[in-house]
This record gives structure tokens, sequence and C-alpha cells, in this order.
């Protein structure tokens, strides 16, 4: 690992574990608009699980989801560049959890990855 990405590790892994108050997520645009369409959808009945598939864009088998499945209407596309985000396989689970956050604490995000 890079002295960059170790410096990112420390910063995702305290936004994770040590925060004081409503956690603030530091997640890139792109992500935060595929959280934002799924939050919005809990009214609509979108369960928590649903919405971290529809974040991610594949179920637990690796099958790609999208409005034909029941998911949120408005969801961008799955950039390469978003695929490259979530299965970095250094911060692969710290990425899990830190969309996790930002669905259960409704998106209070910050764009500054």
């Amino acid at each position: 690992m890079e002295l960059s990405e170790i410096v990112q590790y420390k910063r995702d892994s305290k936004e994770i574990f040590d925060y004081k108050e409503t956690p603030v997520v530091s997640l890139p645009q792109f992500v935060i608009d595929r959280i934002k369409p799924c939050v919005e959808a809990y009214e609509d009945g979108l369960t928590f699980e649903g919405a971290v598939l529809c974040v991610n864009g594949r179920d637990s088998q690796g099958h790609p989801v999208d409005e034909s499945n029941g998911l949120p209407m408005g969801l961008p596309e799955i950039t390469p560049e978003f695929i490259e985000w979530r299965d970095n396989f250094a911060f692969k689970s710290l990425r899990q959890m830190k969309i996790a956050v930002a669905l259960i604490y409704r998106y209070k995000l910050e764009d500054n990855e």
C-alpha cells in the first residue's frame, strides 16, 4: 500500500469506528448519486438490504440488479470508475461499511474523496 492509501484507509476507518455525533461519510460523487435515490425510495418500501443491493448494482451472487428487479428508478449507470472504487481489494470492506452508514443516516455525506 502506498502512503496516500494508508492515509485514506486510516481516515475511512476513523469515519466508521470513531465518530462522536451522527457520522458524516466521505464518498465520491458517483457513489453519492447512487445512494440518494435509494434512500428516497425508503418511503416507497425499499428495504435496507434492497438499498445496499441497489447501490452496489448486484445481488449477493454477483448478478446485476436494476429497475427491472423493483429497484428505484433514476439510478445512474454503473461506470467502470464505480466498479473500480467498489471492488478495490484494500478498501472493499470499509467502503461497504461507508455505504451502509450513508444509507442508515440518510446520506449525510461529504464529497471529498
